[in-house]
């Protein structure tokens, strides 16, 4: 028995020493170690590969579909953002210290890809705004996970099908950085207890900031998520199960960091900025209306085709039963609690002036999680889980290209842009001034014609006055107004009738009144000009030398005649998506001017050109 013993139970002896050769088992042990969480990780790419696929195939679709989205609006931010990476500070046009950008989320995101790409700003933009797209998909199939929803590609299609969502993740604005800085702060404050390693308070603090700072909304929806999660963690603690302390210790960490958060973000505007809010914010509060907020969110949904907001609302009650039943979901409740308070503002703020539906699309990944709660009470296998999604995106797609076909947004299918560059290069007769992201967009387009011309006369102003600033005004601070920056910055002073991006003129007229709306503050072109002596009076500024605009009005030619202005440029016409495409037509105006001071133009030697017809359109 002994000799059976020790031969069934041999073992290679084992040196004390440490660097003996003998040493099989560990080394054994040692390469299973190391090989296991290299299984892990592929396993787990594995795994999440029908869902990666199914989000860049979305992303994918969504640049076919829109090109790039959007308006000009989001060259506001891109200034923002390069003048941190280029002068180390978030300056506006005019080198002060206004948040002209509403997202600082977005400005310091792109600051960085800026700095560390040779991407031109407009193209960091686009592929920042297209992976925080697929970002977003990818985290609710995360978040769905949480809220016991049993679908994954299924969630990722809804939600890249999506047509306000696809069409803003298309357009280098802050909307997709918003959702996906959403849906990663609830994932990060619905962990359990057990989940939370070494890095989560890090990774929970920075998606607070993220969240936080992505739009001037965004801070109160994040107090009141951590304050819900508290109330939460009350009422699903098990009597008997934990203590108060368990159950709340964790809740209350949370919401402590996050309103350290959000005291940090307030106090550095305050101190950076000397303003609570982001400018844009504080120039459109003037807005909020209610009644147009309700008509806003009913012609949005209707474009959308009403069946997201339906299934949400059904969604909420199942929420409401299984809550009655003590079967409650935290995560499933936090994101249909979202929802319902950034609908809230939706309606309170008087819903956007933008095209696409903007407001509705920072609501979508709650609308689709909180809907398919509903949807999987009536597919509980996953075949008819795929079935109910498939036509859920199936809907999207069709009203998303009811939306082309009505030509409602500034984006166009990629399909119909034949020829369209060579076109654009040949007017601009630059072809390295533009990136081609943003020739995508139709309005870009208009003013990168319109910039084409208006950079040469700055050009000969500022060598023309060399003791002082060019001053420019202007209804249009977006893309013509950053390329006038990027060339002439610290020369010129861009003067915003909108008091976006520089509030001189609006600090120059009298308190009480300009009003303001969602646009910002309605200042006509003719008020500055007809009250220059009192402007200047009270504060100094003087007449533009330079005004440029969109549309030319009739009664503001003897305006500008009376004043000594010449308009040296001007452009008409209208911009479609192709002369020969007739169900995506895209009929918009394609006019633009430039006037300057007459005798500055003589001195310039600027001539007067004859009006020029758009004729850039493709076949």
């Amino acid at each position: 028995m002994t000799f059976v013993l020790q031969e069934c139970c041999r073992f290679p002896a084992m040196s004390s020493t440490p660097d003996s050769p003998d040493l099989p088992l560990a080394s054994g042990l040692a390469r299973a170690e190391h090989v296991r969480p290299v299984r892990r990780r592929v396993r787990r790419l594995a795994d999440h590969a029908d869902i990666v696929v199914a989000a860049l195939l979305c992303s994918a679709l969504a640049v076919i579909l829109w090109s790039q989205g959007g308006q000009d609006n989001c060259y506001i931010t891109y200034w923002a953002a390069r003048a941190l990476a280029e002068h180390g500070q978030i300056l506006n046009y005019n080198g002060l210290r206004l948040e002209q950008s509403s997202s600082l989320s977005l400005v310091l995101v792109l600051a960085l890809v800026y700095r560390l790409t040779l991407l031109s700003m407009p193209a960091a933009a686009y592929c920042v705004s297209l992976g925080a797209g697929v970002a977003t998909m990818l985290l609710a199939v995360r978040v769905g996970r949480r809220m016991g929803l049993g679908s994954r590609a299924g969630l990722v299609a809804a939600l890249g099908t999506f047509g306000c969502f696809s069409y803003w993740a298309t357009s280098g604005m802050e909307t997709a950085l918003t959702t996906a800085a959403a849906l990663w702060f609830i994932d990060e404050c619905t962990r359990a207890t057990e989940e939370c390693k070494r890095w989560h308070w890090l990774r929970f603090g920075a998606a607070a900031f993220l969240f936080a700072a992505a739009r001037p909304e965004a801070p109160l929806l994040l107090v009141g998520l951590v304050l819900l999660a508290i109330v939460l963690a009350v009422v699903s603690r098990r009597s008997g199960a934990q203590s108060a302390w368990q159950a709340l210790a964790f809740p209350v960490g949370r919401a402590a960091v996050a309103m350290g958060v959000v005291g940090l973000l307030f106090g550095f505007r305050k101190l950076y900025f000397h303003a609570w809010w982001p400018n844009p914010a504080l120039m459109k509060v003037g807005g909020f209306n209610a009644q147009d907020g309700a008509l806003y969110l009913w012609d949005v949904g209707l474009a959308t085709g009403a069946f997201p907001l339906l299934l949400f609302i059904a969604g909420l009650a199942v929420l409401v039963v299984r809550r009655l039943r003590g079967a409650g979901n935290a995560t499933a409740e936090l994101v249909a609690s979202l929802g319902l308070a950034q609908l809230a503002f939706l309606v309170s703020s008087g819903g956007d002036w933008m095209q696409g539906a903007r407001f509705l699309a920072l609501i979508v990944p709650s609308l689709i999680l909180t809907g398919f709660l509903a949807l999987e009470q009536f597919a509980q296998a996953a075949s008819g889980r795929a079935g109910l999604a498939a036509l859920y995106a199936a809907a999207n797609l069709v009203f998303a290209v009811q939306v082309l076909h009505q030509g409602a947004v500034e984006g166009q299918p990629l399909w119909t842009m034949r020829g369209v560059f060579a076109r654009v290069d040949a007017r601009v007769k630059d072809s390295h001034q533009f990136s081609r992201v943003e020739l995508l967009n139709k309005m870009h387009r208009r003013d990168a014609v319109t910039v084409s011309e208006l950079l040469p006369v700055a050009d000969a102003l500022v060598a023309q006055v060399k003791t002082r600033p060019v001053h420019v005004m202007t209804g249009q601070a977006g893309m013509t107004a950053y390329h006038l920056a990027s060339r002439h910055f610290g020369k010129v002073k861009i003067l915003d009738l909108w008091s976006l991006t520089d509030r001189q003129v609006l600090d120059c007229l009298p308190r009480g009144t300009v009003s303001a709306g969602r646009y910002g503050t309605f200042i006509s072109t003719e008020r500055p000009l007809r009250e220059h002596e009192q402007i200047t009076r009270r504060c100094g500024l003087p007449l533009p030398d330079i005004v440029y605009n969109a549309v030319l009005d009739d009664d503001l030619l003897p305006l500008f005649a009376q004043l000594g202005y010449v308009v040296v440029y001007h452009q008409v016409g209208r911009i479609k998506n192709s002369e020969g495409q007739k169900f995506f037509p895209g009929n918009e105006e394609a006019d633009g001017y430039v006037a300057v001071k007459r005798e500055l133009a003589l001195a310039a030697g600027l001539q007067q050109k004859p009006i020029w017809h758009w004729d850039l359109n493709p076949p």
